[in-house]
């Protein structure tokens, strides 16, 4: 079943009043299906980023449309778009964005507070997110007394406490040694083995081994698509680094 729908998006920006738009994205049509882990791949510039910010609701739409279960964007009024953010996706960053001045509880709670969640329905959402990434002991921490990878922990647990339909991933690997990294990248496994649809932007061949699919952008259109199937994560990485090259390249060669 189809979860998130792109269709035919094209964004541009301006540099300065005078400037011609310079356009980012160019005609981007693909879909995520429920359950699918998506990775996008591309160079600095090709778009990946304003892609999942239109995706998050964060940029205002140009050109094109997006669905997530059937509901069009266009039709989410302004107002309501943070509530629409909150409560649809969970978001996982680069930087863990987790406060400092609250607990891991608090800051995985959190969401759950500005939705208007009851008080007495909290703690069985918290145990249910923080059993399986191991924090039941650190939610009483706070983010500079743990490591990296238990804050990342404690940025996925408050992403899943929401119950959302697509978990957003911007390079959640880059602030982590390469331990951490792959503990990150195994719980995302994890993750979408359970049934959560995850899409993810990354430089990192490794990351997006673990993806089903990885879509690679280049000058804003989507170059080429790689799928997993029944290949190894070793093979398809080595797929996804060769894949990158010829992206890099412009496509010289075969896929």
């Amino acid at each position: 079943m189809t979860l998130l729908s792109v269709n035919h998006l094209s964004k541009s920006y301006r540099t300065g009043a005078a400037a011609p738009p310079h356009r980012v994205l160019r005609d981007v049509h693909f879909s995520v299906d429920a359950g699918e882990f998506v990775a996008v791949m591309g160079e600095s510039g090709s778009g990946k980023t304003t892609l999942l910010n239109l995706i998050a609701s964060l940029l205002d739409l140009e050109e094109g449309d997006i669905l997530l279960q059937g509901q069009s964007y266009r039709d989410i009024p302004a107002a309501k778009k943070a509530r629409f953010r909150r409560e649809q996706m969970g978001f996982v960053f680069q930087q863990f964005n987790l406060l400092d001045t609250f607990t891991l509880r608090d800051n995985i709670l959190l969401p759950l507070v500005l939705s208007g969640v009851k008080p007495e329905d909290m703690p069985d959402r918290l145990t249910a997110v923080a059993g399986p990434l191991g924090l039941e002991d650190l939610l009483d921490r706070y983010p500079d007394e743990v490591s990296g990878g238990q804050g990342q922990r404690a940025a996925i647990a408050r992403a899943l406490i929401i119950r959302p339909k697509l978990i957003l991933a911007d390079e959640p690997t880059g602030a982590l040694d390469s331990k951490a990294a792959t503990a990150l990248l195994e719980t995302f496994g994890q993750l979408n083995a359970a049934g959560e649809t995850i899409l993810m932007v990354t430089h990192s061949a490794l990351a997006a081994a673990y993806a089903s699919r990885v879509l690679f952008l280049r000058d804003g259109m989507i170059y080429h698509e790689l799928y997993r199937g029944d290949l190894s994560r070793q093979v398809f990485g080595d797929r996804i680094m060769e894949s990158l090259q010829l992206v890099l390249k412009g496509g010289e060669g075969h896929f």
